[in-house]
């Protein structure tokens, strides 16, 4: 991240060298990522204040209230520029892509009543850390990088000297989003059914959430065949319970299979008939991409098990996202391959000795398939039980038989999806919604 102090000449009111300007940079920590020491949210803000005497003689660590500010550029006002018309970024919650952005330039020397003690303040985020800087005066604009940005800057007056005492001073602020990392936890041991939501009306679907944006929101997707277009969108776990949408998505294309996920800000999908992959924006509600699978089997030629158009199914874990189908010219096993989710193209294919139509279902987890053989309602023979009884590594291409109990109450498994954020599997199982729990230990050889 690059700061450009700038200045505004033939300015007066500002009299005092930058060792009363004050620049903060404040890191947003959710109580999760304190204990596991992952980074959860980022935000920064930055502005310059002239700070008046009669503040410094009251010892006060003061902030400035936004609720109280005006818009305008004259003395005692404040040029806002609200958080709603900032352009965004990949990962964050507000907008589409941008590379720089210029905040607003402020003028503080009103009186100590428009301010509030800074232990006074409500504060709307988890925690703040704040890097040694005297005086510190927060907060007129900050940007939400969500879990795509990491940096830290030490900003003070031995870092951004006043070039030109006795004007008004603006930051322009550049930034660069890196993708968030997510620690693998190993090699998985153990799965258990933890959580039963709710009972749907649909007997397969698939819910997921975006492991990308720190929010609650759920995902829903009820599969019917040649009918599935809508995407249902909850803001919390209460509210998808109680049966209380956010908001709908209308697809530009109808799904085939409960195989969708959402990454980043974007739901992907398998277009029916066909096997293509779509990129849906749920910031814009537009498509924004649509790749073709090559040689990948589609339209129940190679689903799993139960059917239900199955062929393509997309997940994520710490590596990315991934797409697990089927070709002829693996001969109806399953092919893994690694899907870029910015620019749809595949980074990397690889074959296993699996059957895709013996499969009930599959997931990655640190780069390793698992695939899941259960039984289901209907069937004869109950003998093959239900577990986890193959995997592939890809850092490895090197595959191993495994038994790993899996758990299957009403015997119709019709999606299971993992998320890297809490190491959990979403699933739906014979109209029930339901969450799983997992173990882990550490990664061997077989892996």
């Amino acid at each position: 991240m690059n700061l450009l102090l700038r200045d505004f000449a033939g300015r007066e009111k500002f009299s005092h060298y930058l060792t009363n300007v004050c620049l903060s940079i404040h890191s947003q920590f959710s109580e999760k990522s304190r204990e596991s020491g992952q980074l959860e949210q980022l935000a920064f803000s930055l502005v310059a204040v002239k700070t008046a005497p009669a503040m410094q003689q009251q010892g006060l660590s003061l902030i400035p209230d936004p609720l109280g500010m005006e818009q305008g550029e004259l003395e005692g006002h404040h040029s806002l520029l609200p958080l709603s018309t900032l352009p965004g970024h990949p990962g964050t919650s507000v907008g589409p892509p941008i590379t720089a952005c210029e905040f607003p330039r402020i003028h503080c020397s009103k009186a100590p009543s428009g301010f509030r003690n800074l232990e006074q303040r409500d504060w709307q985020l988890s925690r703040y850390t704040m890097f040694g800087v005297p005086q510190i005066f927060t907060e007129n604009a900050y940007i939400l990088c969500s879990n795509r940005t990491q940096c830290a800057v030490v900003a003070g007056p031995d870092v951004f000297p006043d070039p030109c005492p006795g004007t008004y001073k603006y930051l322009e602020v550049q930034y660069e989003c890196v993708p968030y990392i997510f620690l693998c936890p190993g090699l998985l041991k153990g799965v258990y059914q933890s959580e039963h939501l709710f009972e749907s009306d649909h007997q397969s679907g698939a819910w997921c959430k975006d492991p990308l944006q720190a929010s609650d929101k759920i995902y829903y997707m009820p599969w019917t065949p040649y009918r599935t277009d809508t995407l249902t969108e909850y803001s919390s776990k209460d509210d998808f319970i109680a049966g209380r949408p956010t908001t709908t998505y209308k697809l530009p294309h109808r799904v085939d299979g409960t195989g969708f996920v959402v990454y980043d800000g974007a739901l992907f999908f398998n277009k029916e008939r066909t096997r293509n992959i779509v990129k849906f924006d749920l910031r814009t509600r537009i498509k924004s991409g649509e790749a073709i699978i090559a040689n990948a089997n589609y339209h129940d030629t190679s689903p799993y098990r139960w059917g239900g158009k199955s062929d393509i199914d997309l997940a994520v874990d710490e590596n990315g996202l991934w797409v697990i189908y089927a070709t002829e010219q693996n001969n109806g096993k399953i092919v893994i391959s690694q899907l870029n989710p910015y620019t749809l193209r595949i980074e990397g294919t690889w074959d296993t000795a699996y059957d895709k139509r013996s499969a009930s279902n599959a997931f990655m987890i640190c780069g390793i398939l698992y695939v899941v053989k259960s039984v289901y309602e209907d069937d004869d023979n109950e003998a093959t039980g239900n577990k986890i009884d193959y995997i592939y590594n890809t850092d490895q291409s090197k595959d191993s038989m495994v038994d790993v109990p899996f758990p299957n109450s009403y015997q119709y498994i019709a999606a299971v999806d993992y998320n890297p954020r809490d190491n959990l599997l979403y699933v739906w199982n014979n109209y029930h919604v339901v969450k799983y729990s997992l173990d882990f230990g550490p990664l061997d050889s077989r892996a």
